[in-house]
């Protein structure tokens, strides 16, 4: 039995937009480690948009924001797909990614 409930909020979006923000649209469905493919992508966006412009403060307030949702969207990718724990739903590698950098951002 969970202890942790999925949030109500993602039943009301688009299956098409939930399975497509799960993926990172193309990312997800590249044949050879997906998960790998998202981690790139996740560099990328600490790259362009956090390293050495925010400081370890404002990396963790932006990476609990998108724990938060990515744990809302691929629960819910989840469930709409039917399938447990599918290797096309990499947003949570993609978010996670920043989180390895907490000390370097400067």
């Amino acid at each position: 039995m969970s202890v942790f409930k999925q949030p109500l909020w993602p039943r009301f979006l688009p299956t098409a937009w939930v399975v497509s923000c799960a993926t990172l649209g193309p990312v997800g469905r590249i044949r050879k480690a997906p998960g790998t493919w998202g981690s790139v992508a996740g560099l990328l966006y600490f790259t362009t948009l956090f390293a050495g412009r925010v400081g370890d403060v404002g990396l963790i307030l932006f990476s609990v924001a998108g724990a938060y949702f990515s744990v809302a969207i691929c629960g819910e990718a989840e469930f709409r797909l039917g399938e447990r724990d599918p290797g096309k739903v990499v947003l949570d590698e993609f978010v996670a990614m920043p989180l390895c950098f907490i000390g370097w951002t400067q």
